[in-house]
């Protein structure tokens, strides 16, 4: 993609305001099937970055429901954490465990397919470059 290419599909971007968080998470759901579904079209993987926290899970959580799930080939997608706070993956806290529960246990995502930051060990740096 040249820059001018890229100059003119950053202008045309849209910017979506949303009432509350359940529209935006189905909005963003809808979407993340959609993109997913393209690129398994084109056989290629499909990449997907998840923030941790309160804000996303209701998002996780449907694209984990019968209504989303299905509609996803999971074997094609890749997660990759982009936040994590350095508890165990059992922990309230884990942003890790919020994933498990609200999406990863509810859909056939191989394991290799989303790498989990051992953000319990004592040396986070290296736990980070893993």
């Amino acid at each position: 993609m040249t820059i001018d290419n890229r100059q003119s599909a950053i202008a045309n971007r849209e910017v979506r305001v949303f009432d509350n968080l359940e529209a935006l998470s189905w909005a963003a759901a809808t979407r993340f099937v959609d993109l997913a579904r393209v690129r398994a079209l084109e056989k290629k993987p499909f990449s997907a970055a998840l923030s941790g926290g309160s804000t996303p899970q209701r998002l996780y959580e449907l694209l984990g429901s019968p209504t989303f799930a299905g509609g996803v080939r999971w074997r094609n997608v890749h997660l990759f954490q982009v936040d994590e706070r350095c508890v165990p993956p059992d922990n309230p806290q884990s942003n890790y465990r919020m994933m498990r529960h609200a999406l990863l246990e509810s859909v056939p995502l191989p394991e290799q397919n989303l790498p989990r930051m051992a953000a319990e060990r004592a040396d986070r740096e290296a736990a980070a470059r893993e």
